[in-house]
């Protein structure tokens, strides 16, 4: 029972989380076509919290170095969303990025962003640790009021 309260307190909790990761992607401007916000995934298994996302995730936190030059196919998608260009438009543009991006990396290289580090960070761990903590403690000790009651 109160394996079920504490998974119950960890997904309201984790849940507000993803949602300022949401929230911090927006505000940095990253988003295309939403595949990223529509990746992230927050996973609860006994007291194991996991928050999965696209495995770009990488490339918006810490930026791509330079080196192998990206997809073109996913670049022309990248740019008809962010951009809205579609035909002989959005494939110049992707083979133009794609190759700047081989020679020079992308803009967040090498300083990253703080798009996960600036939602989860060692404060935001303890406030919800102290949060849980509380929550779960509260949740307990009605548990235990009822079990004496009924006794």
């Amino acid at each position: 029972m109160f394996d079920d309260i504490l998974k119950n307190i960890l997904k309201e909790r984790f849940t507000g989380l993803v949602e300022k990761l949401k929230e911090k992607h927006l505000q940095l401007g990253m988003k295309a076509s939403g595949d990223w916000l529509n990746s992230l995934e927050l996973e609860v298994t006994g007291n194991k919290v996991i928050i999965k996302a696209n495995h770009y995730t990488q490339y918006l936190t810490k930026g791509r170095p330079p080196g192998k030059r990206p997809i073109i196919k996913k670049m022309m998608r990248y740019v008809k969303y962010k951009f809205g260009y579609t035909g002989e438009r959005a494939k110049r543009a992707a083979f133009r990025m794609a190759n700047k991006i081989a020679k020079e990396g992308t803009r967040h290289y090498p300083q990253g962003t703080d798009l996960v580090d600036g939602v989860i960070y060692k404060e935001a761990i303890k406030e919800l640790n102290l949060k849980i903590g509380t929550l779960a403690s509260f949740e307990l000790n009605k548990i235990l009021t009822r079990q004496l009651q009924t006794a």
